[in-house]
C-alpha cells in the first residue's frame, strides 16, 4: 500500500478490515481501517468508508486513532470539504498523541485557515520531536506554500537536502507537484 501498489493492496486490506469487525478489538479494526482509507484515497476512492472512519474515531482513545483521523482528514481535503478537514486536523493538531501527526495537522492548517504563519510555526516546533519524513516533508511544504519571507526561506534550504524516497508514495507525487510548482529541478531520482 506504502508504495502505491493500492490495487494489489485493497483486497488484502478489505480482508483485514473484514476479520478486525468479527472480535479482534477496537484498535485493529482503526488500524486496519485506516490502512484501507488510505489506500483508497491514492486510488482516488476518497469518499469511500468515510461513514465508517468517523464511527471507528468514537470506539475509544487509541494511539493508532491518529493514523486514521489523519487519513479522514486527508479524505475530506481530496473532496474540498475543507470544513470537515479542518475539523480533523484541529484535533489531531490539539491532541494528538504522536507529534508526527500534530506537526503534519499543523503543516496542513496552514493551508486551509488564516493562521498560516503561527500554524507553519507549530508545525516546525514540532520538528524536533517529528521525525518521519511524511511530517518533515508537510512543514517545508507548508513553509514554502503558506509561510513568512523567513519561512519560505527555511523551507527551500530544507527542500534542498530532502530525500522524497523516503515518503510514502502519495507524499512523493505532492513532492514532485511542489517542485514542479516552483519549477525546481530534484536532486534526488524518485
Amino acid at each position: 500500500n506504502l508504495l502505491g501498489q493500492h490495487l494489489e493492496a485493497e483486497p488484502l486490506l478489505r480482508r483485514a478490515y473484514d476479520l478486525s469487525q468479527e472480535s479482534l478489538g477496537p484498535a485493529l479494526l482503526i488500524l486496519s481501517l485506516s490502512n484501507l482509507l488510505f489506500g483508497l484515497i491514492c486510488q482516488g476512492k476518497p469518499q469511500e468508508l468515510l461513514t465508517e472512519s468517523e464511527a471507528a474515531l468514537e470506539l475509544g482513545n487509541y494511539a493508532i486513532a491518529d493514523n486514521l483521523r489523519n487519513h479522514l482528514a486527508l479524505a475530506y481535503l481530496r473532496l474540498g470539504n475543507n470544513d470537515a478537514a479542518i475539523r480533523q486536523y484541529r484535533v489531531l493538531a490539539e491532541n494528538a498523541f504522536d507529534p508526527n501527526y500534530r506537526c503534519i495537522a499543523w503543516a496542513r492548517l496552514a493551508g486551509l485557515t488564516e493562521e498560516a504563519h503561527i500554524a507553519v510555526l507549530q508545525a516546525r516546533g514540532l520538528l524536533q520531536s517529528a521525525h518521519t519524513p511524511t511530517a518533515k516533508f508537510t512543514a517545508i511544504q507548508a513553509a514554502i506554500l503558506h509561510g513568512s519571507l523567513e519561512q519560505r526561506t527555511w523551507g527551500m534550504q530544507q527542500l534542498e537536502d530532502f530525500d522524497p524516497t523516503l515518503l510514502p508514495w502519495l507524499f512523493q507525487l505532492e513532492h514532485d507537484q511542489l517542485l514542479e510548482q516552483l519549477q525546481v529541478q530534484p536532486r534526488h531520482k524518485v
